[in-house]
């Protein structure tokens, strides 16, 4: 490898010297009392390929023993390296000061717009709010940082409880380039928030309904999935990997008999989809509508669910780098009969990348 990018920070105007920061991956044997690098140690990126290695031995910034609980479980270690370099050695694009005073920086503004109106009697507040915004998005495997441009058109009966609201976005990549890219989404949402792979829009619920949420992909912005209200999370560590789980109810006015849909996603695709199911009339009619209680129950010993039990740690799948290592792990489910109060647990086991056995995409599971 010819380069490497690093954290560049402004230059002493002193001299020719900068200070950078390079952020990488080390084995964990060959770190000296946590808090120093071994010499001629290969430093690595997250997927294991080569980008240098320590001529001499380093000392760390980072305290280990605060941030890695397993440390000694550990085959590689996330780190980062602060040192000087000279100025021969660094190729930019632009200087510094060539930065600080091109016209090449993102630049934009907005303003938001409050109506009121009346219609038929009846008396309105439209909205047209304009932010922006930097997100980190995951694409490719890589984090990068966009421009987000968003604007909020809203429409809200007095009185009324609820609004309409539409949600349009700008997302400007390469925003420091002359050669910018501008990708558009829309959804009818009430609040959007972008982070990983993930596009979120959440609808706030009405008449106290629950707030219902949509999951859509930062790379194809194409709609992924549907919940509502919590969203839970499998995270693999030392890893771009993540799994997402979430719950919708079904209306009861559905043939299928079907009460309600658990969904569990990398961020891309939906890798699994189980309905529960009923064929008892009474059982369909009294089960309650709402997002049930639900916990993550971890297999191996070296998984750890944290205390809310709406998250869980995949440690025996550390630096994976496929989604079929979102398994492993078991998941209950709590349905509710709103009339007799009974319970009725879905113990749901992911295993080698199968359901309680079945390795089909969509699921259905019987509760009688």
């Amino acid at each position: 490898m010819d380069s490497v990018k690093v954290a560049l920070h402004k230059p002493n105007e002193s001299n020719d010297w900068y200070q950078i920061e390079l952020m990488c991956y080390v084995g964990a044997d060959r770190i000296l009392d946590k808090k120093v690098i071994k010499a001629s140690t290969t430093l690595s990126t997250v997927n294991g390929d080569s980008i240098g290695y320590t001529s001499a031995q380093f000392r760390l910034n980072e305290n280990f023993n605060e941030m890695y609980d397993k440390y000694n479980e550990l085959d590689k270690v996330y780190i980062s390296l602060r040192g000087y370099t000279h100025k021969s050695n660094i190729r930019i694009e632009n200087s510094y000061l060539e930065i600080k005073d091109s016209n090449l920086i993102y630049s934009d503004s907005c303003q938001t717009k409050y109506k009121i109106t009346q219609e038929a009697g009846l008396k309105f507040t439209l909205t047209d709010k304009c932010n922006i915004y930097m997100a980190s998005i995951l694409q490719n495997g890589i984090y990068q940082n966009v421009i987000i441009r968003e604007r909020q058109r809203t429409r809200w009966i007095w009185g009324g409880e609820g609004q309409d609201s539409q949600i349009d976005l700008e997302i400007v990549e390469d925003y420091n380039s002359v050669n910018q890219h501008v990708r558009k989404f829309s959804a009818k949402a009430d609040k959007i928030e972008i982070k990983g792979n993930l596009i979120t829009a959440v609808q706030y619920g009405c008449c106290a309904g629950e707030d219902t949420y949509q999951l859509y992909n930062t790379s194809t912005l194409s709609k992924i999935m549907e919940y509502n209200t919590t969203l839970y999370h499998l995270r693999i560590p030392n890893s771009n990997i993540e799994g997402f789980i979430g719950y919708q109810p079904k209306y009861r006015e559905n043939r299928d008999g079907i009460i309600g849909t658990l969904s569990l996603t990398d961020g891309e695709v939906v890798i699994h989809s189980i309905n529960f199911i009923t064929k008892e009339k009474q059982k369909f009619s009294d089960i309650l509508r709402y997002v049930p209680d639900m916990e993550f129950i971890s297999i191996n010993s070296q998984d750890k669910v944290l205390d809310d039990k709406k998250s869980i740690d995949l440690w025996s799948k550390n630096y994976s780098k496929t989604n079929k290592d979102l398994t492993d792990f078991r998941f209950l489910v709590h349905l509710i009969d709103e009339s007799t109060g009974k319970k009725y647990t879905q113990a749901l086991t992911f295993s080698q990348g199968r359901v309680n056995g079945n390795q089909s995409r969509e699921i259905n599971i019987s509760i009688d």
